[in-house]
């Protein structure tokens, strides 16, 4: 657990699509850390990562430490956070040679 952790909030990836999500107190993933749900008890947020990752729904389930001030405790975080630090481009033809996240996840 990180030092001067307040609380904590569960993140992963999506599966299908990668973007980060968080677990929000409506009971589902989104995509606003604001709305995500923050609890002082983080055993309570582990299993249900782990939960959802074994239904397929998301990949690398973690907990992130917030201060009281429910920003990120770690720079790792912190960076993650700012979004994409590269620009990505993809030309239609790239994208329309690339499988769909759908038919990977037949595949799997």
């Amino acid at each position: 657990m990180a030092r001067n952790a307040h609380a904590y909030a569960l993140s992963a990836n999506d599966l299908l699509t990668g973007e980060q999500v968080f677990w929000s107190h409506q009971g589902r993933w989104c995509l606003s850390f604001e709305d995500a749900l923050f609890s002082t008890e983080p055993q309570n947020l582990t299993p249900l990562g782990n939960a959802e990752e074994a239904a397929n729904r998301v990949v690398g389930a973690a907990l992130i430490p917030v201060d009281e001030n429910r920003r990120p405790v770690e720079l790792r975080d912190q960076r993650r956070l700012q979004g994409v630090s590269v620009a990505v481009r993809t030309t239609a033809s790239e994208a329309a040679s690339r499988p769909s996240a759908a038919t990977l996840a037949q595949a799997a």
